[in-house]
């Protein structure tokens, strides 16, 4: 599961160091259990404050055994989370959820901590993981021509404000599959670069084109998603060029997820 290891270090050794000898003796202490009431292992958790001024957040990695330990905790009010403002991913297949199990914060548990206070025993049940499903789609040109080499990017549409390409892209048919989780939001979209390559540190140039879908929820019913790729005003599409063109020779990228 993700852990944000550089982050949570960089938290920990500024929280120990900063509240050690003020905040000596405040703990909370539990275990992480998924639905079926099993240890979830080497997972992170967040305990965070209620005090919008402090921005505190203290986070901690449960161990082999689901245990945790929050220590040195400076005394306010606090809720306990997994994903906490986060999206889901393949590592950590969750949504938001506060203990005891909710995904309102306004129904959660809130742990009032004073100088000594030790909380322990805190046993903190997962909801069931979010199931994850394919979304398969293509890319062409607006005469039904497929796109190859074009770079993919999914949104999650209730935390993404902006992409992130990887070096995912659609196949010499312009075809592409990509995993996310059922029952969330989701926007798809497709970019071209004037100058491809194996990865996307080799593409080079402005922008050729580009689509993206509308925001769409991802369920069992959910169709083929077609992006249609679109020259600015005033170019034409690459005809002559082994940019966004079937090359049967060249290896397929961008299958993103396995079938």
């Amino acid at each position: 599961m993700k852990t944000k290891l550089t982050f949570f270090f960089f938290s920990l050794i500024f929280s120990l160091c900063a509240s050690a000898q003020t905040y000596a003796g405040s703990s909370i202490s539990g275990k992480l259990l998924d639905s079926s009431n099993r240890a979830v292992a080497y997972t992170e958790i967040e305990l965070v404050s209620l005090d919008e001024r402090a921005d505190r957040r203290i986070l901690a990695i449960t161990n082999s055994f689901g245990k945790f330990v929050f220590s040195e905790i400076p005394p306010g009010k606090y809720t306990l989370s997994i994903n906490f403002n986060e999206k889901p991913t393949e590592m950590s297949p969750y949504s938001t959820i506060f203990y005891p199990t909710t995904s309102d914060r306004t129904g959660a548990k809130i742990f009032e901590i004073e100088e000594g206070t030790k909380i322990t025993a805190v046993n903190f049940k997962l909801t069931p993981k979010l199931v994850e499903r394919r979304i398969v789609g293509q890319v062409v040109w607006e005469n039904g021509d497929p796109v190859s080499d074009a770079f993919i990017y999914i949104n999650d549409a209730e935390y993404d404000d902006t992409f992130g390409l990887t070096d995912l892209r659609t196949d010499e048919s312009g075809n592409f599959v990509l995993k996310a989780f059922e029952n969330r939001n989701y926007q798809v979209g497709a970019v071209l670069f004037e100058k491809s390559g194996k990865t996307l540190l080799d593409a080079v140039g402005p922008i050729m084109a580009s689509a993206r879908s509308e925001v769409f929820l991802l369920n069992n019913k959910t169709e083929k998603v077609m992006l249609v790729l679109k020259t600015p005003a005033g170019e034409e599409k690459p005809v002559n060029k082994n940019v966004g063109k079937a090359d049967p020779n060249r290896k397929t990228y961008g299958r993103i997820a396995k079938n």
